[in-house]
């Protein structure tokens, strides 16, 4: 079996992440009986890089404990009947080994969690891993029924707790506590999804605003903004001309994109020509063997100083006799 293990953070685990996972891994494939030789991939890194994958993968920006990625398309949990057959190549050419898929691991969700369930840092990362492990032999959640009839079937108690989730769909198990050996009568406590929270916002009218008060008028209704812009002969240069999909005052859902479009134009540049009635301005030089010669003529006014020699012309122009 092949175990690829990266540590992509900088901080510390301060735990022996790859006994860890050479422990858990193996067992967890021997308890669901995989018939092959088999290839997993383990990330361990930080609450940014899982917020971005998350983000980028799954549209949930905010970190969660840990992701999985299986590459098998199960049928049935655990089924590997069908992985020689199918259309998709699940097996590494140069080993032969099955490849299962990624388990992605925030080290500060490890910490977080370990600390806040009164148990080791080992305990957390090695239920992480076990969890996201049937994951990637095709499992989901239990849902609140499957997981209450399994923990009193072996003789403990449940207590259910009701949380918001947004990864996890509404009535399944988000997780429980504690895990491991128990004496009977234990309490287990399991969180079930309420599914994700739903919180509403009211759009502002920000047509008008320059695009930083725009920015900062729509954050702060717990919204994103998106900007475009685009060129405006009527629109002061750097103002927001129009907002799509909503308008100002409408009520959405909380972290809805608003997107906003502000002028960016030239100014164009402006030319004013004066003239006086019936007059008529024309200047011509002609510079030939060295000789100069320029003329005016106004319509309203009569007015001539012409001078011609060598290199030298003068010609003046107005509204007075000469």
């Amino acid at each position: 079996m092949t175990i690829n293990i990266e540590y992509e953070t900088d901080k510390p685990l301060d735990v022996d992440y790859e006994k860890v996972a050479n422990d858990i891994i193996p067992a967890a494939l021997d308890y669901e009986k995989c018939p092959y030789e088999a290839e997993v991939n383990l990330i361990l890194t930080d609450n940014d890089a899982i917020q971005e994958i998350n983000r980028d993968y799954r549209q949930i920006d905010r970190p969660t404990d840990v992701l999985s990625f299986p590459m098998i398309d199960f049928e049935k949990e655990s089924d590997f009947s069908h992985v020689e057959e199918a259309v998709e190549d699940y097996f590494n050419p140069e080993t032969g080994e099955l490849i299962l898929g990624d388990i992605i691991v925030s080290v500060e969700k490890v910490i977080e969690q370990a600390e806040k369930y009164g148990h080791s840092r080992e305990r957390e990362l090695a239920f992480l891993i076990a969890h996201s492990m049937l994951h990637l032999c095709g499992y989901d959640h239990m849902t609140e029924e499957e997981a209450k009839e399994l923990i009193e079937n072996v003789n403990l108690v449940v207590s259910v707790d009701y949380v918001y989730s947004s990864t996890v769909e509404a009535g399944k198990v988000v997780k429980y506590s504690p895990s491991g050996t128990v004496t009977e009568g234990t309490t287990v406590t399991i969180e079930v999804s309420r599914g994700k929270q739903v919180t509403k916002a009211t759009v502002p009218n920000v047509i008008g605003m320059t695009e930083s008060l725009a920015n900062q008028s729509i954050e702060a209704a717990g919204l994103k903004v998106s900007v475009k812009y685009e060129t405006s002969s009527k629109a002061s240069y750097g103002t927001v001309t129009s907002q799509t999909p909503y308008s100002g005052g409408d009520t959405v859902e909380s972290g809805t994109t608003i997107t906003i479009y502000v002028s960016h134009y030239t100014s164009s540049t402006t030319s004013t020509t004066a003239s006086g009635s019936g007059s008529s301005n024309s200047n011509s030089n002609n510079n030939s063997n060295g000789n100069n010669s320029g003329s005016n003529t106004s319509g309203n006014s009569s007015g001539s100083n012409t001078s011609s020699g060598n290199g030298s012309s003068n010609t003046g122009t107005g509204n007075t006799s000469n």
